[in-house]
């Protein structure tokens, strides 16, 4: 009797989706905008106690959180990463730096604003209403993210969109929108007080 050799199977690698280069819905990606904002504000605050420059607390935040990130991860932040998605070309195609670099000015300017309109709070500075307005029109450009071709603005003019790189599960897709639905809904109660404040200060006497 002959022994047979026993085959010892290893853990799998996660495999891509079937569906891997499916552009990624809106909700899906404000959860992963979330996630970076959430990482952005507790880097701020962290220097704030630190009692740092307030020009160096954003370039911190800003290259710890977006720059630094989509640069080594190719088209990935912290939050993308997490949500299993990608900034790539229109074809699927990774992004070069240039392109990569293109992308930031153009999309991330509106939580740059958003950040530095509340942020200036904390250190008794008067509020910039004009950036913060400006910030919000920008938001908005992500809306077209909603509809079929799920592309923001900043996705057709930098001529890019976000795709799923694997199946990202059940759980933490229900997570990661969760989080999508508290950041939108955090941004448009903030956005309200701010309009509010705005009227109040500068529209009625």
């Amino acid at each position: 009797m002959t022994d047979k050799p026993v085959i010892i199977s290893e853990a799998p690698e996660p495999q891509p989706a079937a569906d891997a280069q499916r552009p990624a819905g809106f909700w899906i990606r404000s959860g992963a905008f979330t996630i970076d904002m959430l990482l952005a504000k507790i880097i701020l605050f962290t220097l704030m106690f630190m009692q740092a420059e307030i020009a160096y607390m954003f370039t911190a935040a800003g290259i710890v959180t977006f720059i630094f990130p989509m640069f080594i991860w190719k088209g990935q932040t912290l939050g993308k990463r997490t949500a299993r998605i990608i900034v790539a070309g229109n074809n699927g195609e990774q992004l070069n730096s240039t392109r990569i670099f293109k992308r930031y000015v153009f999309s991330h300017m509106p939580p740059i604003l958003f950040l530095a309109f509340h942020t200036s709070q904390f250190f008794s500075c008067p509020p910039d209403y004009f950036l913060y307005i400006l910030g919000v029109i920008l938001f908005l450009c992500y809306i077209p993210a909603a509809f079929h071709n799920k592309r923001s603005l900043p996705d057709y003019i930098t001529g890019t969109r976000v795709v799923y790189t694997h199946n990202i599960g059940s759980l933490r897709k229900v997570i990661v929108i969760c989080a999508g639905v508290l950041g939108v809904t955090v941004f448009i109660l903030l956005s309200l007080q701010a309009l509010l404040e705005f009227i109040g200060r500068y529209l009625v006497h």
